[in-house]
């Protein structure tokens, strides 16, 4: 890993989880920053546009727990993002679709 990239959350020694975003966050922070509209089966499945078109397609669980860092990982990666922004996009209080 490089000096300059920052690690996502870690676990604690008992296996808490620390700073890891709720399916339910990240839902929301989704639906208030991207103006994702999600579809409901299963999952929760939508796309971010950017200008009419679909440029990246995110699934979200319907439980309300936190993201396994695995999945987590994978989502950051189906996104063109490290975990690390992802985490910091789920947790930041701006709400601006622009």
């Amino acid at each position: 890993m490089a000096q300059n990239q920052k690690r996502a959350p870690k676990l604690h020694a008992q296996g808490i989880k620390t700073g890891m975003p709720t399916t339910s966050r990240t839902r929301k922070a989704f639906e208030n920053k991207t103006a994702v509209t999600f579809r409901e089966g299963k999952e929760l499945n939508g796309w971010i546009k950017n200008e009419g078109k679909g440029i990246a397609r995110i699934t979200i669980q319907k439980a309300n727990k936190d993201i396994p860092k695995g999945t987590l990982s994978a989502r950051a990666k189906g996104l063109s993002i490290d975990v690390y922004t992802l985490c910091e996009f789920v947790k930041c209080n701006i709400k601006d679709r622009n």
